[in-house]
């Protein structure tokens, strides 16, 4: 499990990166196009599926000097704008992970991974 150390003149913080990852769902759960975040990945993850770095649930951090970058797997409903909706996430994520934590947000990677043809109600509301 990693964690960034956010160093303050008054405080120090730990965060991880479950911590991360779930502040980054709750952001996809409330953009609007998205039917889910998905652990299921193409074969090209699988070098950093043995990294440990959260791809069981649709989200990957890595921690660079500088900041972090997230990649998110996602799916997206049928006749959404698949640039529009990836636009959107990105703006999202990166803001309430920045807002949340105060960890730099070099990048937030969108990758359509699947796309469905009704609301995943289920993951809206959980």
């Amino acid at each position: 499990m990693g964690k960034l150390q956010i160093e303050n003149t008054d405080v120090n913080v730990m965060i991880s990166r479950e911590v991360v990852a779930g502040i980054a769902i709750n952001a996809a759960k409330e953009t609007d196009g998205i039917a889910n975040v998905t652990g299921k990945f193409a074969a090209s993850d699988i070098k950093a599926m043995f990294a440990k770095k959260n791809l069981g649930n649709g989200v990957k951090i890595d921690y660079l000097d500088d900041g972090i970058v997230i990649d998110m797997f996602i799916v997206v409903e049928f006749g959404i704008s698949i640039p529009k909706t990836a636009n959107e996430l990105q703006l999202n994520v990166k803001q309430a992970v920045s807002t949340m934590t105060g960890i730099n947000v070099l990048a937030v990677n969108v990758n359509v991974v699947g796309i469905t043809l009704a609301k995943d109600a289920k993951f809206k509301q959980q």
